[in-house]
């Protein structure tokens, strides 16, 4: 049995964990939960010999076991999967496996496929990691934590850009591993319904302090969302966005017959003012290139994307249409766009808040245009008070939790009344305070239309009128309403039929 006892750290004034103790058991999966900034990365990294605790200890069948660093770790039978990865982006799949296994690269390379294979990621395992997505990212992080056969595997976040099939090989992969030898698995997750399905037993953090562990057959979704937040859930969390908007709303944007130069094929999709449509579907099957198509990223190779944007000063019938080939400086002003992937496509780590929050509007901006700092700096302030941010207008992002950054991403939303927003798993990784505010910020994009692509179909019921399911490039099934059910997505996600009725 690993055991944390009394843990403490600080960072200077921020206590970061005051009291956390944790028991993990071989052939268990056991959950760490809480919401962002109650201690749960603290504790995997301190498990990890990332970081060194201010007062503790870790102790292994009783004894006390130093983990002053990663070696120590993994000397002591702990490997960590991690949700901001520890891959080396310039090195291939296959280097970073060999490194972490101590493994000739040709070997690797023989059960490396095969490993990818049965998770349903299939890529170039000799391309350097930074080119791979986030998803793929993920799978190899697992892979990679998986194939050092720890006694005590950590998975810190690795299920939050996997869809269900995926997470269904992810932690059947575990079992059999636990199968073969008595392994402890840790696992980090936001993901209620994962802890309820998947784990044995979870230990709730809040404020830095361990506050309850439970068997998950003594926990609904309910009573388990309580004890995070400290509070009771309220009924409106999982709320249905309701009916569509009346049909007399305009179009704000417009795909028809679409097809891009990778993987979508024929796609005819249209969202209205006030609207909120959903992309669903499996890894692979279309969405990053739909998403980066319709937020002008990209130009298709057949088709015609329209973006109907009223210009200043126009009455609502007077409605001026754009298409990719106008300036940056026009998209820009119309299309906004968020990223789940914050590493790579959302914050300026080493960058104020102010600077985050303007980065877009910067972009809108002439090369000698006259920017008021007192200005940009009271909207700051103002924009963190309205997101309920603790934070001041110099503060450099990086020191925000992971839910608090994504939070400032979105700000950039409330400084321009876009036309059309595009937002590409937006409440990846985060909390459950973080993620309810998130979808606040998105119900009230009244200006404008939203197209949101989740990896949580459940995310996707509760936030859209509309879910649109993409198989093989192309737009398969459309639900609007009562429709919209985990079973209806997920039979379509297949290629399935559905209420009777083949997909397309």
């Amino acid at each position: 049995m690993l055991e944390v006892r009394n843990l403490a750290k600080t960072y200077g004034a921020v206590v970061a964990v005051q009291d956390a103790s944790l028991a993990l058991t071989p052939g268990e999966i056991h959950a760490l939960v809480g919401a962002n900034g109650s201690g749960k990365s603290t504790v995997i990294k301190v498990l990890s010999g990332v970081v060194r605790p201010d007062r503790g200890s870790i102790r292994w069948n009783g004894a006390v076991i130093n983990v002053a660093s990663p070696r120590d770790a993994r000397r002591h039978g702990i490997a960590t999967a991690f949700q901001d990865f520890s891959l080396i982006p310039t090195l291939s799949s296959v280097e970073n496996c060999a490194l972490a296994t101590r493994q000739p690269a040709k070997v690797v390379a023989r059960w490396l496929d095969e490993a990818l294979d049965g998770l349903g990621a299939r890529f170039d395992v000799w391309a350097p990691v930074e080119t791979l997505t986030v998803n793929h990212r993920m799978v190899l992080e697992f892979v990679k934590a998986l194939a050092q056969n720890p006694q005590v595997l950590i998975l810190d976040e690795i299920t939050a850009a996997l869809d269900q099939e995926q997470v269904d090989c992810l932690f059947g992969r575990v079992r059999e591993q636990m199968s073969r030898r008595p392994v402890a698995v840790l696992v980090v997750t936001h993901r209620l319904s994962e802890v309820l399905q998947y784990c044995d037993r979870v230990t709730v953090m809040r404020d830095g302090r361990t506050v309850s562990e439970h068997p998950v057959t003594e926990l609904s979704r309910t009573r388990l969302a309580e004890l995070i937040v400290g509070e009771a859930e309220g009924s409106g969390s999982m709320d249905h966005a309701g009916t569509a908007p009346p049909v007399g709303e305009p179009h704000v944007a417009e795909l028809v017959q679409v097809s891009g130069r990778h993987r979508v094929s024929d796609v005819t999709l249209a969202v209205r003012r006030q609207e909120v449509v959903g992309v669903s579907g499996l890894q692979g099957q279309g969405q990053d290139e739909l998403l980066s198509l319709a937020a002008l990223f990209d130009h298709p190779k057949k088709g015609e994307i329209r973006i109907h944007r009223r210009a200043e000063g126009e009455s609502e019938g007077g409605r001026r249409t754009i298409v990719p080939r106008v300036s940056q400086r026009e998209i820009a002003r119309t299309v906004g766009y968020v990223s789940g992937d914050r590493a790579h496509r959302g914050v300026f780590y080493r960058r104020s808040l102010t600077d985050n929050l303007f980065a877009q509007a910067y972009a809108m901006q002439g090369m000698f245009s006259w920017i008021s700092l007192s200005r940009i700096t009271r909207q700051t302030r103002e924009i963190l008070e309205r997101l309920h941010i603790q934070g001041h207008p110099e503060q450099r992002i990086e020191t925000l939790s992971g839910g608090n950054q994504q939070r400032v991403i979105f700000g950039r939303l409330l400084l321009n009344p876009f036309t059309f927003v595009v937002l590409d798993d937006p409440t990846l990784g985060v909390d459950i305070h973080s993620r309810r505010a998130i979808h606040q910020l998105i119900r009230a994009h009244r200006e404008g239309g939203t197209l949101v692509y989740s990896s949580d179909n459940d995310e996707l019921i509760e936030l859209c009128h509309r879910v649109a399911v993409m198989f093989e490039g192309r737009i398969v099934e459309e639900f609007t309403d009562h429709e919209l059910t985990t079973s209806t997505l997920g039979h379509a996600m297949l290629g399935r039929t559905v209420q009777g009725r083949e997909t397309r």
